[in-house]
């Protein structure tokens, strides 16, 4: 929310003051004006977000440790269980390897959505 809000307040104010002055309303100005100008901000914030919950390992470690019978163990903690209880790093490195691709096939499609409707 406070890059939302700094990127709210770091939007130029002339559009937003001509809109009103030609008579859009507010949905208009927030659909319209407002929310095309914050579409970068916004990619960020959800990319961030989708890594930031994919990346769970402190949470579910310091409150389950992988709960019973590994109902709470996430890619990550499974990983870090690998590489260093059992002492299988190269599999634990494919595991996390693995983990940075599905990363990479959440956040690529709204990378790629934004960038494609910036060049219209």
């Amino acid at each position: 929310m406070v890059v939302m809000l700094a990127g709210l307040d770091s939007l130029p104010r002339e559009p937003l003051e001509s809109a009103v002055m030609d008579g859009a309303n507010t949905p208009k100005v927030i659909f319209y004006i407002i929310l095309p100008m914050l579409k970068p901000i916004i990619v960020v914030v959800l990319v961030l977000r989708i890594i930031e919950s994919l990346a769970i390992l402190p949470v579910v470690f310091m409150m389950t440790g992988g709960g019973p019978a590994r109902a709470t163990e996430a890619i990550n903690l499974y990983a870090y269980h690998v590489g260093l209880e059992f002492l299988d790093i190269g599999y634990a490195a494919s595991i996390l390897v693995a983990f940075i691709f599905i990363l990479m096939i959440f956040c690529t499609p709204i990378i790629l959505s934004s960038l494609t409707e910036d060049s219209k």
